[in-house]
């Protein structure tokens, strides 16, 4: 068992995790690519100290506006594949409603 404590993109914290520990899974989806000092989500990379992707938006304008963009809001929202926004808390509610209705 391992954790790890994160900033809001995706940054281990400083101090927390051990040094002899390296773990390549890191923010939501994401696995760390050594290789080229990156996050790789599916379908492009994302730079943590940015808190951007560093190549468009494979769907274009389908995913959002802004096509180097991981998510307005890390604290409501993810971005798995790196393709589109999926919104925690409208998810937490479809469960919650098809719980309460069965």
């Amino acid at each position: 068992m391992w954790e790890r404590e994160q900033d809001l993109y995706g940054n281990s914290r400083q101090g927390f995790a051990k040094e002899n520990f390296r773990c390549p899974f890191k923010y939501q989806g994401q696995y760390y690519d050594s290789e080229v000092e990156l996050r790789y989500n599916r379908f492009r990379y994302y730079h943590p100290e940015t808190g951007r992707y560093i190549s468009e938006d494979p769907i274009k304008l389908l995913g959002g506006f802004n096509v180097f963009a991981y998510v307005s809001d890390t604290n409501a929202s993810m971005d798995i594949l790196g393709l589109y926004t999926v919104y925690r808390r409208k998810r937490m509610e479809k469960i919650i409603q098809k719980k309460l209705r069965t």
